[in-house]
């Protein structure tokens, strides 16, 4: 059946030349040298020797940093909250009016469009307001 086909596909199915022989580039095994294997065991006195004038000094590992870093803000924010909590003495402040420093609360980023009834409102139910102010010094009094 292959013979009704043309000459290019039968091209295609002609048996290739056969390979060419090269001789191996490896050595026969019983012609090979090859190093002998030996142990670890005549190193060791260097390894003993190496060890004992060796000067390591472990360095900080990331982990150990980031606890580190972590602690020491926590230090640092402790501190900062107990000098500012010993420092902190309201009715010793020239700036304050002559009520009391403790029943004060300041609120801000309010919008433009809220007044003193939006306030008074919106705070009434935690308690009585005695005045609301509407600037920087001032703020609510309960």
């Amino acid at each position: 059946m292959t013979d009704k086909l043309p000459q290019g596909l039968l091209a295609l199915f002609a048996p290739r030349p056969a390979l060419r022989y090269l001789p191996p580039t490896d050595h026969a095994p019983q012609d090979r040298r090859t190093a002998r294997i030996d142990g670890i065991a005549q190193f060791l006195p260097e390894l003993a020797a190496y060890k004992d004038q060796d000067d390591f000094t472990p360095t900080e590992s990331w982990l150990e940093r980031r606890d580190r870093l972590k602690e020491e803000k926590k230090a640092a924010v402790a501190k900062k909250l107990e000098d500012g909590l010993v420092a902190y003495k309201p009715k010793d402040d020239p700036n304050a009016r002559d009520t009391d420093p403790y029943r004060t609360l300041f609120v801000g980023r309010l919008p433009f469009d809220v007044g003193e009834n939006g306030l008074l409102r919106e705070f009434d139910r935690y308690g009585a307001i005695d005045k609301v102010g509407n600037n920087l010094s001032s703020g609510l009094e309960i």
